[in-house]
């Protein structure tokens, strides 16, 4: 069937790119490269229900109902995940004619006392738009991660000061550890919730950022889109997929 041969070579792509996701990250279960094996499996498991005829179906140890109820489940989630998706990538462009009087640059992982590669872009992004609009205000927010001997405000203010920018344009945030209090310790430092400011984070994390930081009030927040490494887009979009999902229901976007 061709239903079947299609979900086996599908399961095979999963678990060839989990794999190499599983590689790029040491393994580290955090990064989430585990997800794209369930994922396989889930794949292989309903290529072979498929190619069962309908009396060994019948035959197997699990009530109808719970593969019905299982299936059903699947599509929904399947269909969300698409849905959310393609917010995730239509948030992605800039839009060139918003203006900012703030930068809020949300930090992301260093390397000692330089950004990390997702960061660097972050602030290259932040850097072209201030080139333009030389009297937009910078705030950096970050605070220290795990097995870091500095805050990723510090590095990104460093960073910035080190490309020309003046350190009194520069605001630091210096406690966030999570998306949401990036956003919420930002604006508390912001003169007041309806200045135009621009929310600078990498390609995929956009759509999740500018919906938070309308959340806590920023009515005239817009996203300004770094660009990350299109190899991996496709497991950073389905992370922010679980994340957005999770701060849905936590009320936070």
């Amino acid at each position: 069937m061709l239903g079947t041969t299609i979900l086996i070579l599908l399961g095979i792509m999963l678990i060839l790119y989990g794999l190499s996701i599983g590689a790029i990250f040491a393994l580290s279960f955090s990064s989430g490269w585990w997800v794209w094996l369930v994922l396989a499996a889930l794949c292989l498991l309903f290529a072979w229900l498929f190619h069962l005829s309908p009396e060994e179906r019948e035959k197997l140890p699990v009530p109808r109902w719970i593969w019905v109820v299982m299936i059903t489940t699947l599509l929904y989630f399947g269909a969300l995940f698409l849905y959310t998706g393609a917010q995730i990538l239509a948030a992605i462009p800039n839009d060139e004619e918003e203006d900012a009087d703030y930068l809020i640059i949300l930090g992301a992982g260093i390397e000692g006392t330089e950004p990390g590669p997702l960061l660097k872009n972050r602030l290259d992004e932040a850097l072209a738009y201030w080139r333009d609009h030389p009297t937009v205000i910078f705030v950096v927010s970050g605070g220290m991660g795990e097995n870091e001997s500095y805050t990723e405000s510090d590095v990104m203010a460093y960073y910035l000061i080190n490309h020309g920018v003046l350190d009194e344009r520069i605001v630091k945030e210096t406690e966030a550890q999570t998306t949401v209090e990036n956003i919420r310790y930002s604006a508390a430092l912001l003169p007041y919730k309806g200045v135009r400011a621009r929310v600078v984070t990498s390609d995929f994390h956009v759509f999740r950022a500018c919906q938070i930081a309308r959340k806590q009030g920023l009515i005239h927040a817009f996203g300004l889109s770094a660009p990350s490494d299109p190899n991996l887009l496709p497991h950073y979009v389905l992370r922010e997929f679980f994340a957005i999902v999770k701060d849905f229901l936590m009320g936070q976007m």
